[in-house]
């Protein structure tokens, strides 16, 4: 949810549609978004399901 904030805090889309056409990476590569936050490892890991665990790449 953070990631989505961040994003739409820097646009200026009008509708929810608009706003999916320009960041459609969150849809259609999820992980990639992640990882550009969280080290793969961490982000698949059992603790990562279990509690909200800070990015430790790129500060949201």
């Amino acid at each position: 949810m953070k990631i989505l904030k961040k994003r739409l805090s820097k646009q200026n889309s009008k509708t929810f549609e608009d706003f999916l056409e320009k960041n459609s990476d969150i849809v259609e590569n999820t992980v990639s978004v992640m990882c550009e936050y969280f080290i793969k490892e961490m982000f698949f890991s059992d603790e990562s399901g279990k509690t909200y665990l800070q990015p430790d790449l790129k500060s949201l």
